[in-house]
């Protein structure tokens, strides 16, 4: 009698198990796969990101020349300041100008940050400048504000990995010079920039590079003391010293950075 208990016992226990386990596993198969858009736990993070730095008011260049007048440059950074993973300039990174250039201006930024949307063609023009002496090496700085900053940024990861830098910096043109960003523009601009439309849609959905732009933010706190965006390093490739720059300020005044920094 206490082996035919046993027995039933077993058999009520293998037939509760396989009924929890079909549930899960049916509930699993029916419900996509999708990670939230936007961290919700940021905890880890030393410091919240904050918002800009600089006077919201400022629509303008000519309101960045006025408010930043006489500014000092930056001085040298601290020795327990450094850059993430090395050099700047290293293959994989998103670089604009060339791998050999004396000078990197590392940019910390959200896409959809408005003083970086305001610097973008100026940053590009003091590269252009400055050939063969600045690249720009950019990496992505959550300000967790809106999904659709969060969701840009991750699109350009998508873009690069599957196509590269240069599609990488022709999608963030792209995003940059747009006027009230939408979700369906980070598709349009992907393709634009070749990449393949099913590849990026399921590596956006997917947040398939979720956990890069989060590393990101969190390595820039952590080794870089960078706690509000735009922040900028300028870091000389050759003496391994590096200058910090934060917020909106004039292409003289990032120019003098640059000459600066090639002497140090």
């Amino acid at each position: 009698m206490d082996r035919n208990r046993k027995h039933v016992l077993v058999f009520l226990i293998v037939c509760f198990v396989a009924l929890v386990g079909g549930y899960f596993f049916a509930t699993w198969l029916i419900t996509p796969s999708v990670p939230p858009l936007v961290p919700l736990d940021t905890s880890a993070f030393p410091v919240q990101p904050s918002g800009p730095v600089v006077d919201p008011t400022l629509n303008s260049i000519d309101d960045i020349a006025k408010y930043t007048n006489g500014k000092p440059l930056p001085s040298a950074s601290s020795p327990l300041v450094f850059i993430s993973g090395g050099s700047p300039s290293k293959a994989g990174a998103h670089i604009r100008g060339r791998q050999s250039a004396v000078v990197s201006m590392i940019e910390y930024s959200s896409m959809t940050n408005d003083f970086a949307v305001l610097l973008h063609p100026m940053l590009t023009d003091l590269v252009q400048r400055n050939d063969g002496i600045l690249n720009w090496v950019y990496r992505p700085y959550t300000t967790l504000d809106t999904d659709i900053g969060f969701r840009a940024m991750l699109g350009g990861e998508c873009v690069a990995r599957d196509k590269g830098n240069d599609a990488y910096w022709k999608y963030f043109d792209l995003v940059m010079g747009a006027q009230a960003l939408k979700d369906a523009d980070l598709a349009a601009f992907a393709a634009q920039a070749g990449a393949d439309a099913v590849s990026f849609k399921a590596c956006l959905d997917g947040n398939q590079l979720y956990d890069y732009i989060i590393s990101s933010t969190y390595n820039a706190q952590v080794d870089s003391k960078i706690f509000i965006t735009p922040t900028f390093i300028f870091y000389n490739n050759d003496t391994h010293k590096l200058r910090i720059v934060e917020g909106a300020n004039t292409a003289d005044y990032l120019q003098k950075v640059v000459e600066e920094m090639q002497r140090e």
